[in-house]
């Protein structure tokens, strides 16, 4: 991206980049100076505060001048140099470099009478640099000049320069040279401006150089001084402080004896300033290759207008919003909502109070009411935005908030925003999703956070078919923020993706199921059953239903596990349940599809389910989930004889059965959700197969029937749970 985007504080050099419409205020300046007839050097002060254009007016009149006859311009930098006698030294320097560069006779004497005129002032600069400190306007005769100039006291420091006086009264030659100099420019016929800008940028002491070096000056012929400054900030430098009122004064006054003419810059009208910006936008996005659509147009004007505009008063202002936007959105073009960049970088410039709020409790504007981090209450959560609201002027503050409410449409609104909105704007990347905003605070992604740049990329190599490329940055997105974000994301984003992306998708994370954490569920619901639930809604959901069925029985085959196979066909059938419930029906797409997911799993299970080796790896809700999910699509009968094979084959298979339903717990006197749990074990596995056959492989007595379950443990334990929960039932039958 080029440096231009950026937009960095350059003032303009002409008038083909005006926007503020200042063309016609610098030509009749250039024309004021340049018709000026006496001989009598002019001051003209440009008065203005910082960043609202003075460079830029200077730079039009300047080129204004250049184009006229017998005007020399001279572009003074006093930031160039330090010190009283080095900044004369240059001054006199670029003056006669100035008055030489035609090869006009008079113009070439006027820069030696110059050059002379410095080799003898060079002493007396010398000088005034000890004596200097606060100026007292002279009467403009060169040696008095030098002795008052040099003296800086306002009440009483006239003692410290006599001295000076004195020396440079000894040498005559001074006043004869000047009067040479004086002469020359007469005759040279030129009037010569010079331009000194940013004087309110120097530092105290040099800003009250500068004015001594027009004092010194001030009494040559056809030389005139342009000076831009802010007013106050040089008053404030010239009186050596705001101590006191009489002081402040005291600069003011001096000003007023210095400067002839004054000038205010012309104020900049809203409708300049907001063409300037949006023009800025336009280009910033342009060269960043980001496009906004007329709806996202239309929230950005609106929230500027509200929200931004009332405090952009300068264009340098405007400037720093957009070199703040350029900046965020070269970072985040494909993280976060271009438009909510925009405007939080635009509030954090204009506003960085508001701002400093927010970083520090984002649940006051993504979730008022609900308490942030550590239990704080609602009171002390909102109490830092609150507060950086009441510090803004009044004129501020309701379009701030009207602001926020764009940004964060929760922020102080009665209404209610269900979840379904936090879904909308996590698809969008609007910062009204904690993932996003953190990503805006942040300029970047944090860790544990999917890039939406590297997510969006994996599916386009997905799509294009590149398997190496894919499976590289899914690795990678993996190992950097886990699966439970990723197939979390996956889920979001379901709806939005084409039925073939959708199926690719799902056949990876099918396969890769065993990759896929089982122990880490937030509310009862692991990484594993969410990427299940994922692969089944991305096969049910937009798929023409003549594929359905292949599609469906692709995935079930490949799945990483019989487990997760379950999972996913079990979705299946609960989405054609919906259906039926919603509908009254449900197309015949759609049951032959069930119908072939139901003979894939079946198929899959008898064959994986042959052995009662698969005991010593499953955990109890996978064995309990399969064998039901397949006595459900294949029929008890088909079950029973598996599992009859089982035991038949494997005389302690019956047991571990019974201790993975029922699993023993030591501690079963205090344990009232272990019971539960037995009952409900117990209850599975009756409902899979039935419970008379196993109980005749533990034998009805064994263990004891009157013996305590707290006395027994392990596969005894088990055992004798699962014989009383099968006589109760007996019982009941009875």
């Amino acid at each position: 991206m080029s440096l231009g985007a950026f937009d960095p504080d350059r003032p303009i050099s002409s008038a083909v980049n005006d926007l503020l419409g200042r063309e016609g205020f610098a030509r009749q300046a250039a024309v004021a100076l340049a018709r000026v007839t006496s001989e009598d050097p002019i001051v003209v002060g440009l008065y203005g505060p910082w960043g609202v254009g003075k460079t830029s007016i200077i730079n039009l009149i300047s080129a204004e001048l250049k184009g006229m006859k017998d005007v020399v311009v001279v572009n003074f930098n006093p930031w160039f140099f330090s010190g009283e006698a080095e900044l004369i030294e240059r001054f006199f320097e670029e003056l006669a470099t100035a008055m030489g560069k035609k090869t006009v006779p008079a113009r070439q004497q006027a820069a030696s009478a110059l050059k002379k005129y410095l080799k003898v002032l060079k002493p007396a600069a010398k000088i005034m640099s000890v004596a200097s400190d606060l100026i007292i306007p002279g009467t403009g005769a060169i040696v008095r000049g030098v002795a008052e100039i040099a003296t800086p006291a306002v009440d009483g420091a006239v003692a410290v320069a006599e001295p000076a006086a004195e020396m440079l009264n000894k040498d005559a030659s001074l006043e004869d040279v000047r009067d040479e100099a004086r002469d020359a420019l007469v005759k040279a016929k030129v009037r010569v401006v010079v331009f000194v800008d940013d004087i309110d940028r120097l530092e105290p002491n040099d800003i009250r150089t500068v004015f001594k070096l027009v004092r010194l000056v001030g009494d040559l012929p056809w030389i005139s001084y342009f000076l831009s400054f802010d007013p106050e900030v040089v008053a404030h430098s010239l009186s050596g402080g705001w101590g006191a009122q009489g002081k402040a004064n005291k600069g003011r006054e001096y000003l007023e004896k210095i400067i002839q003419v004054s000038l205010q810059v012309p104020p900049v009208r809203k409708a300049d300033l907001l063409n300037i910006a949006m023009r800025g936008l336009e280009r910033v996005l342009g060269e960043l290759g980001v496009g906004v659509s007329t709806k996202e147009a239309g929230r950005l004007l609106d929230g500027w207008r509200l929200g931004v505009e009332v405090e952009l008063v300068t264009i340098r202002q405007v400037k720093r919003v957009l070199s703040a936007v350029g900046f965020a959105v070269a970072l985040l073009k494909y993280e976060v909502d271009v438009v909510d960049l925009i405007l939080l970088e635009a509030m954090r410039v204009v506003y960085p109070g508001v701002m400093d709020a927010i970083r520090a409790e984002p649940y006051v504007v993504l979730k008022p009411g609900v308490d942030g981090p550590g239990n704080a209450s609602r009171k002390s959560v909102g109490g830092r935005l609150e507060a950086a609201l009441e510090e803004l002027p009044n004129s501020s503050r309701s379009g701030v908030e009207k602001l926020l409410r764009i940004l964060f449409p929760r922020f102080g609104s009665k209404s209610e925003y269900s979840a379904a909105f936090d879904v909308e704007w996590r698809k969008e990347r609007r910062v009204a999703s904690e993932e996003y905003l953190e990503k805006a605070l942040s300029y970047g992604v944090p860790t544990g956070v999917v890039s939406d740049a590297k997510y969006n990329s994996m599916l386009r190599s997905l799509r294009r078919g590149e398997n190496d490329s894919f499976v590289s940055m899914l690795n990678e997105l993996v190992s950097g923020v886990g699966w439970r974000e990723l197939v979390s994301r996956f889920r979001q984003d379901v709806d939005a993706m084409s039925s073939e992306s959708a199926f690719l998708l799902a056949s990876t994370v099918a396969v890769k199921a065993q990759e896929l954490p089982q122990g880490d569920g937030l509310w009862g619901v692991s990484t594993f059953e969410e990427g299940a639930r994922f692969c089944g809604e991305a096969l049910w959901i937009g798929r023409d239903e003549k594929d359905l069925s292949s599609v469906s029985e692709y995935v079930i085959q490949k799945a990483g596990s019989l487990y997760f196979s379950a999972l996913v066909l079990g979705w299946g059938i609960e989405k054609a349940n919906v259906e039926k419930a919603e509908r009254g029906s449900v197309s015949a797409g759609w049951i032959s599809a069930v119908e072939a997911s139901k003979s894939s799993f079946s198929k899959r299970a008898s064959a994986e389910l042959a052995s009662s080796s698969v005991l010593g790896v499953w955990s109890r809700n996978e064995m309990l989930i399969v064998l039901r999910l397949w006595r459900e699509v294949a029929g008890q009968g088909v079950v029973e004889v598996a599992l009859r094979a089982w035991f038949a084959s494997d005389p302690s298979a019956a047991e571990r059965l019974v201790v993975l339903a029922i699993p023993p717990d030591e501690d079963i006197d205090n344990s009232y959700v272990w019971k539960i749990r037995a009952r409900d074990g117990y209850s599975a596995l009756a409902a899979i197969v039935s419970p008379v056959i196993i109980a005749k492989l533990l034998g009805e007595d064994a263990d004891g029937a009157e013996t305590e379950l707290a006395k027994l443990s392990g596969v005894k334990q088990s055992r004798r749970a699962f014989l009383n929960f099968f006589k109760e039932n007996q019982v009941g039958d009875a």
